[in-house]
């Protein structure tokens, strides 16, 4: 599994905190204790490469707000790239795992998504107090298709 948890700037307030030799204040205990995301190991092409369908597999503390976030590229041609983002948020953690499906449109350069291994990168992040944040994220190689058939 690639799926990598961040404290994001939970840990950062802490050990700056701690630096200037301040006691770390409640607020930081209360980030997001069960943040995770991970990609799937595929996304469906769509519309002949106009645009890539992922589902992404999550999970955040209940009735935390959260957004989400995936990047996609793939060599396409010569060297050059498809590219594509796709968003969603905001969004009300269940504290189970819940899945999003994000559409990402051909951007970088307008070339199109072909069938192949393309690089994502996947982010969700949750605001508890709104002034502490926290951030998983997960990346790695998708392999695009034409369906999710098998």
């Amino acid at each position: 599994m690639r799926t990598t948890s961040l404290s994001g700037l939970a840990g950062f307030a802490t050990v700056l905190g701690l630096l200037a030799g301040a006691a770390p204040a409640g607020a930081a205990t209360t980030a997001a204790a069960d943040l995770a995301i991970q990609l799937p190991d595929r996304g469906s092409l769509l519309a002949d490469g106009a645009g890539v369908s992922v589902t992404v597999t999550f999970r955040c503390d209940a009735g935390q707000s959260y957004n989400m976030f995936v990047e996609l590229s793939q060599t396409v041609l010569d060297g050059r790239t498809a590219s594509g983002t796709g968003f969603v948020g905001p969004g009300t953690c269940t504290g189970s795992s819940q899945t999003e499906d994000l559409l990402l449109l051909a951007a970088g350069g307008y070339y199109a998504f072909r069938t192949g291994d393309a690089v994502a990168r996947a982010s969700v992040s949750v605001c508890p107090n709104q002034q502490i944040c926290s951030q998983a994220m997960d990346s790695g190689v998708l392999e695009l298709r034409e369906s999710f058939a098998d």
